[in-house]
């Protein structure tokens, strides 16, 4: 009951830390937080897709370059994938859809991992990932958690960059009504 009242704590806490948070980086800190604590994870990070459609590693808590520098750009889903489902895989050597992965997978000590889409106005913007160091099969508490935890980084993150657009928009329109009120008064 204690650990169950502890989990809720956390999510209640990255709920609200995410709705104030002013940067989008803070966003992956608090997700990477959240999935150490609540599901004990021993490593975890957060990959999004670039303008390329290409995963990139934007925050990792405990993995090496070279397993970053390795695992950038492996995905189970397209972008353009609609509704994704979480994976988890209990045991990496028992994966064959890790095999290219397999030696820097081990190599990092990784034994069991989970990828879990990131989800944003019904489009996939990337993914967070979990990892032990032992086989894990994670608890139907534990995906619960995993996938709240994926809806609310997933919102937060969507929010940010829309407001990031917006503001960026607002710079854009500012210049070009800047501008031509320069050329109306050199001209008058």
């Amino acid at each position: 009951i204690k650990k169950n009242v502890q989990q809720k704590q956390q999510i209640a806490q990255l709920s609200e830390a995410v709705g104030k948070t002013e940067e989008i980086e803070e966003i992956y800190e608090l997700a990477l937080n959240a999935l150490e604590k609540t599901i004990a994870a021993d490593r975890a990070s957060v990959l999004l897709f670039d303008a390329d459609g290409v995963i990139r590693f934007k925050a990792s808590r405990g993995l090496s370059v070279e397993y970053l520098r390795s695992a950038e750009g492996h995905s189970p889903w397209q972008q353009d994938e609609k509704n994704p489902l979480p994976i988890f895989v209990p045991n990496v050597e028992n994966e064959p859809s890790l095999k290219s992965l397999h030696a820097v997978i081990l190599k990092e000590g990784i034994r069991a991992l989970a990828f879990i889409p990131l989800v944003y106005q019904n489009c996939l913007i990337g993914k967070f990932m979990v990892y032990f160091n032992n086989e894990h099969i994670l608890t139907e508490d534990e995906i619960q958690l995993t996938q709240t935890i994926s809806s609310l980084v997933s919102h937060g993150i969507g929010q940010k960059r829309s407001e990031l657009n917006l503001r960026e928009s607002e710079k854009k329109y500012r210049d070009v009504v800047n501008s031509v009120q320069e050329i109306i008064f050199k001209t008058d």
